[in-house]
């Protein structure tokens, strides 16, 4: 059963990859990661498939392991970007926590080296809550966010522009 589900917002896509455990209780992003469109559908859809993958097993890394983590997230390979400073620039990040008797939904700010800062805003749901109530609040909390809705545009377009 999942536990933890993560969540990245930026420039009008949602990223969320399967979160492996390693043998030490940490989350680490690995492939596969799965986009959608922010639209409830598609993110929902999302939701369901990282959930379905689980969290994989994996011991933890080494500290050269962890160099290429960084460098090489599955994350920033799939948003095509170089690196977290690229990655946070128009981004948000969710975190979504099963625990004992709810589900908290926790909103934070990408920094420059991938680390979450915040939580800027906590919702909790009942534990039996669906994953298309879970996208419904994340996509609500992206509509408040006048920095999401800026970056939607491709880079030269003005916001009527953007491509659907």
């Amino acid at each position: 059963m999942v536990t933890i589900v993560q969540v990245s917002v930026r420039l009008g896509k949602t990223y969320l990859p399967v979160l492996a455990e390693t043998d030490t209780g940490m989350f680490i992003p690995v492939d596969p990661v799965y986009t959608a469109d922010l639209t409830v559908e598609g993110l929902s859809a999302a939701l369901d498939k990282v959930m379905a993958a689980g969290h994989p097993q994996i011991p933890h890394p080494s500290q050269e392991e962890w160099r290429r983590i960084v460098r090489k997230n599955p994350l920033l390979l799939s948003a095509r970007v170089k690196n977290w400073k690229e990655f946070s620039q128009g981004s948000v990040g969710y975190i979504v926590e099963w625990k004992e008797q709810t589900v908290e939904l926790r909103v934070y700010r990408i920094d420059r080296q991938g680390w979450s800062i915040g939580p800027l805003k906590t919702l909790s749901f009942p534990a039996d809550v669906s994953s298309r109530t879970i996208a419904e609040a994340i996509l609500e909390d992206v509509r408040l966010r006048p920095e999401l809705q800026a970056e939607r545009s491709e880079p030269g377009q003005t916001e009527g522009q953007a491509q659907e």
